[in-house]
């Protein structure tokens, strides 16, 4: 039986038969609502891997917790769609330049009521393109157009170029392959069939950062020391403690504190935990604990295996809380381990408010 109740309910349209066939005919006012409905959305690919949906998911909830998502849906093995609250979302999210899942570049890419989701491979990328000293008199929307075709589908120019209010370079938005070789010039016969070249365009890259992914599930020790540039440059493959100071000085033998332990012995994790605590009792200085704790803060911190307890919550929560350390935000894959059917946030760095 069919609850008539669940969905929409539907009319019935004659239709016009063109040599014996049934056919029919959908206007613009057909289709309106369903892009005004969608036009906030986005697709979203994680280059050269197809991670479960429910990891995408909550990574998708991590980097853009700050914005309304509506929905957040499998559009076929590697495709996701997200839908946001409102445009100035979406339109945000596109310009927040790259982003990274497990080292792989994730692509976001606008939907529009032309894309053929079924067949969108996402392998193209809107970026934003310079042609510093481009000659003024190819700045029309024609010249700029065919130029940059060479290098990608243009989509846009920037406000400045348009108005030619700055004429340093010429920018405009284009639809750049993801792979294959980025031009290093662009060449084409100008308007006295001379062979002209521009200068190297120039591709606008956002600062981004990610974590090491680590296939350990864990280290072998644990260092404090007085911080310095060589140290600080290191910090993401080592597990240590830092005192932070303005200058770095070569610290003194009996300021560095190496502790050893096996992370498969309960035992020596215990002795670790109170170690830290001793420690931070004599901490009058700012200092960070960094490194593989193989243990997590937050249920969320890992999707496979078996379902997260409190219990397993409680030694970290409890570290951090007499050490009075908070978590350093982070940026890039949230996950910092996985063995492709479990994913897990074990690699932290915690600070203290000096």
């Amino acid at each position: 039986m069919v609850d008539l109740d669940e969905g929409n309910s539907l009319d019935f349209i004659p239709v016009d038969k063109i040599n014996g066939v049934a056919c029919t005919d959908l206007e613009s006012e057909d289709v309106k609502d369903e892009i005004a409905y969608w036009s906030s959305s986005v697709l979203c690919s994680v280059l050269g891997a197809n991670p479960p949906f429910v990891i995408i998911q909550a990574f998708i909830k991590r980097i853009w917790a700050q914005y309304e998502i509506e929905q957040i849906l499998l559009v076929r093995n590697g495709i996701f769609l997200v839908r946001f609250k409102n445009i100035q979302d979406k339109q945000t999210v596109e310009k927040g330049g790259f982003y990274f899942f497990d080292n792989k570049l994730f692509v976001v890419k606008r939907w529009n009521a032309n894309l053929d989701m079924n067949n969108e491979n996402l392998h193209s990328l809107p970026l934003w393109i310079r042609l510093p000293n481009l000659e003024l008199k190819y700045w029309g929307k024609s010249s700029l157009s065919k130029i940059r075709s060479l290098i990608g589908i243009p989509i846009k120019t920037y406000q400045y170029t348009k108005s030619r209010s700055m004429i340093q370079f010429a920018r405009m938005l284009i639809e750049v392959p993801i792979e294959g070789p980025f031009p290093e010039f662009v060449e084409f016969f100008n308007e006295v069939g001379s062979n002209a070249q521009t200068s190297p365009p120039e591709l606008e890259v956002p600062a981004f950062a990610s974590h090491t992914q680590s296939n350990a599930p864990s280290h072998s020790s644990m260092e404090i020391q007085r911080a310095s540039s060589s140290n600080a440059s290191n910090a993401s493959t080592s597990n240590q403690v830092q005192r932070k100071q303005a200058t770095s000085p070569s610290p003194a033998p009996n300021e560095n504190h190496i502790i050893h332990h096996n992370p498969f012995q309960e035992a020596q994790w215990e002795n670790l935990w109170k170690d830290l605590k001793d420690i931070a009792q004599t901490m009058d200085e700012a200092w960070c604990l960094m490194g593989d704790f193989n243990t997590l803060r937050f249920k969320d911190d890992r999707v496979g295996g078996n379902e997260v307890q409190d219990n397993e919550l409680c030694e970290l929560a409890t570290l951090l809380e007499a050490c009075e350390l908070h978590e350093l935000k982070s940026t890039g894959a949230y996950f910092s381990w996985t063995n492709r059917s479990i994913w897990s946030r074990i690699d932290h760095v915690f600070l203290n408010d000096l």
